[in-house]
C-alpha cells in the first residue's frame, strides 16, 4: 500500500530538499558530485512514496554522506597535492643521477686489462638499461603533465630540473651508442693487453 504524505509533511519534504540544495551550492564540491546529487535526490523524490519522516530522514543522512564524501575527495586531493610533487622529484633526480654515471663510465677510456673488462660489462648492462630509463622517464613526463594540468603546486627548481632530464637521457644514449662502435676496437686492444699480462 502506497502512503501519501499529508500537506505538513511534504512541506518538511520540501525544506529539506531546500537545506540539501543550500549544502550542495556552499560545499566544496566537484561540479559532476554535485551534478550526481541532485540527479539521486530528484530520483528518490520522484520514484519512491514513502512516508515524510523517512523522506526527511533520508535527505539528512544522503547530504550528511555527501559533506564527508566531500570531505574525504578534498582530503584525498591534497595528499595527491603534496605528494605528486616529491616522487615526481625523487624520480627525476634518480633518473639523471643514473644516466650521470652510466655516461661517465661510457666516456671514460679504459687503460689497464680490468678497465676493458669492466667498460665492456658495463656497455653490455647499459644496453638492456636504457630503455626502461626511457620508459621511466616517461612516466615522469606524464607526472608532470598532471602537475601542470591541474595547476598542482610545484617548486620552480623541481621543473627546471626536469626540464633537462631529456638532455641527460640523450647524452647516455648518445655515449652508449659511440661506445658501441669502438667497441671492436677495443676488444682488439683488451687482446693485446691480455697477451701483455
Amino acid at each position: 500500500m502506497i502512503i501519501k504524505p499529508d500537506i505538513i509533511g511534504f512541506e518538511f519534504l520540501l525544506r529539506s530538499f531546500s537545506i540539501f540544495l543550500f549544502i550542495l551550492k556552499f560545499a566544496p564540491l566537484e561540479p559532476q558530485v554535485v551534478v550526481f546529487s541532485i540527479i539521486v535526490a530528484l530520483f528518490f523524490f520522484s520514484f519512491f512514496s514513502l512516508h515524510c519522516l523517512d523522506w526527511v530522514i533520508a535527505v539528512a543522512l544522503f547530504s550528511r554522506s555527501l559533506i564527508f564524501f566531500s570531505f574525504l575527495t578534498k582530503r584525498l586531493l591534497d595528499v595527491i597535492n603534496e605528494i605528486l610533487p616529491k616522487i615526481a622529484k625523487a624520480k627525476t633526480d634518480a633518473l639523471k643521477s643514473e644516466a650521470q654515471d652510466a655516461t661517465v663510465k661510457l666516456e671514460t677510456k679504459p687503460e689497464t686489462t680490468l678497465d676493458f673488462v669492466d667498460s665492456l660489462t658495463f656497455l653490455d648492462e647499459i644496453q638492456e638499461r636504457i630503455e626502461p630509463l626511457e620508459q621511466e622517464a616517461e612516466v615522469v613526463r606524464q607526472m608532470y603533465e598532471l602537475i601542470e594540468q591541474y595547476k598542482v603546486p610545484c617548486p620552480p627548481e623541481d621543473i627546471v630540473s626536469y626540464s633537462s632530464l631529456t638532455t641527460t637521457l640523450n647524452g647516455c644514449r648518445n655515449a652508449m651508442d659511440k661506445a658501441l662502435t669502438e667497441r671492436d676496437a677495443n676488444i682488439t686492444k683488451f687482446v693485446t693487453l691480455l697477451d701483455k699480462d
